[in-house]
């Protein structure tokens, strides 16, 4: 998908979040913005031989860490302060094998509220359109100073 213009991050800035000090896991594993618009951001990686378990499965956390980074920045597409935001829980469902050389996700804001965004990821393998794990999220919003 191409970079929406409502978008309220660019592509260029949640591909740098990902990659700055506090937030290496996002490049150490090779996570790459694909696609941005308001509320969605498509990302991928690349999988290496440390990301498989035994028979050649894609570990779970490999997912969950995609479908995180991916979620957080969808948080930046809709928030001003997104990039702030901090994972308050996440719900993955392993729907089938992962297995390949591209893992893909999708991550759409479900619910942009003021305190909390609600979010969801799903997430595909190569071409092939059918998700092996689905997630749901929500994110805490950094709280709003008080004007007195």
């Amino acid at each position: 998908m191409p970079e929406g213009s409502n978008s309220l991050a660019t592509m260029e800035e949640v591909q740098a979040a990902m990659s700055m000090d506090g937030f290496g896991y996002g490049q150490s594993m090779g996570i790459k913005v694909t696609g941005i618009s308001w509320g969605e951001v498509q990302a991928e990686m690349q999988i290496r031989d440390e990301f498989l378990r035994p028979g050649g499965t894609i570990a779970g956390p490999v997912l969950m860490g995609l479908a995180d980074a991916a979620m957080w920045g969808a948080a930046m597409t809709v928030h001003p302060d997104g990039i702030q935001s901090v994972t308050s829980d996440l719900t993955m469902h392993f729907l089938s094998r992962p297995a390949g050389q591209v893992l893909k996700c999708v991550a759409t804001v479900v619910k942009p509220g003021k305190r909390l965004l609600v979010l969801r990821a799903d997430l595909s393998c190569d071409d092939d359109p059918r998700v092996v794990a689905a997630c749901q999220s929500s994110y805490a919003l950094p709280p709003q100073p008080i004007i007195a």
